[in-house]
């Protein structure tokens, strides 16, 4: 690479140095050359002992440390990428968004990670190294509830999608989705648009939530619901798809010199010798999405990731479960229908 560039820049949430001194201990340690990656790290306004942490790792690491002030909360965390994306590298090759609990194992990652640089000529591709890597996504809930959450991506494409992880919570989620929304463009196409290059020769750690407690867990829960709404509505998944048309759009733009486009709010209509080439559609059909939004919460549980097969929920369990964490006036709902129904069912 140039002395100029670097390989990465991290973005990485923390309130918890403990979890943050061993999350760049095991980048940097298992680095081969510490100086080709940074970190961006968010932390809470007027957070002093988190600040002071951070400003002592300024001093003392041996890669480029940079940190914001956000706002606190968990379903902030679109938000606080976003800005710690503007603070980033503007020359560095991949971007990841990561937690502090997710430590690199891998010696010499870098090394491993730089082989993949130009792997596309257009730069426009995710290395995916997450347990859900190897997933071919057949839905859109399934790209918003098992997403890939260890992601190195192309500067090149999170540059194309306008310089923003994602408009919702969360950035993985949405991410997910638009790179659903490449892979099944054109399904019986010889010619596909997946982007997603599987790689498991990185190993992490911490890619799993710790334990919460009750109290924690069921505010865990009641937000992500809250959010699911949002995630996968027609307004959010026509963003996510417009996005993945416009990547597409540029994919073959780099294929072919001579394409040019005007756009309107449902699709790029791609020009090649002064006539129509192809229309890139991103509409979608509302009805559809709030039809099947609709009639998915009734089974939500199975639909969210436990699927009908090995762990099927009952209609009236889903409906109890989803409507003690969704509303706070029915918080002890799935208790009593567990004390009346079954003795353990959850």
């Amino acid at each position: 690479m140039n002395k100029e560039n670097i390989l990465l820049s991290i973005l990485v949430p923390s309130k918890n140095k403990s979890n943050l001194n061993e999350f760049l201990n095991s980048f940097e340690n298992n680095a081969s050359n510490p100086k080709n990656f940074e970190v961006i790290i968010n932390i809470n306004y007027n957070d002093k002992i988190m600040i002071d942490f951070v400003k002592d790792q300024i001093k003392n690491r041996s890669f480029k440390i940079k940190y914001i002030e956000s706002p606190p909360g968990y379903f902030n965390g679109h938000v606080h990428n976003n800005m710690a994306q503007q603070l980033s590298n503007k020359k560095s090759y991949f971007i990841s968004c990561l937690t502090d609990r997710m430590q690199i194992k891998t010696k010499n990652w870098d090394k491993i990670l730089e082989k993949y640089i130009n792997f596309y000529k257009d730069d426009i591709f995710r290395i995916t190294c997450s347990a859900n890597n190897n997933r071919n996504y057949i839905d859109y809930w399934e790209s918003c509830f098992a997403p890939s959450n260890i992601v190195f991506t192309t500067r090149k494409w999170i540059e194309i999608c306008g310089n923003e992880w994602s408009p919702v919570f969360s950035a993985d989620a949405f991410q997910q989705s638009i790179s659903y929304y490449m892979m099944i463009y054109d399904n019986f196409s010889s010619s596909h648009f997946k982007r997603d290059i599987s790689l498991h020769d990185l190993d992490f750690e911490g890619q799993y939530p710790e334990a919460k407690s009750e109290i924690d867990e069921y505010e865990r829960f009641y937000g992500q619901l809250k959010a699911w709404d949002i995630l996968v509505s027609p307004i959010t998944q026509k963003n996510a798809k417009k996005n993945a048309m416009l990547l597409i759009l540029n994919i073959l733009q780099r294929k072919h010199n001579d394409i040019s486009y005007i756009s309107n709010n449902s699709n790029y209509t791609l020009y090649k010798d002064n006539k129509i080439f192809l229309k890139l559609n991103f509409n979608v059909n509302n009805f559809k999405y709030y039809i099947t939004n609709f009639y998915r919460k009734f089974y939500y549980l199975n639909y969210a990731g436990s699927g009908f097969k090995f762990k099927n929920y009952s209609l009236l369990f889903n409906i109890c479960w989803y409507l003690n964490y969704r509303y706070k006036c029915f918080d002890g709902l799935k208790d009593f229908y567990n004390r009346l129904v079954s003795k353990k069912f959850w």
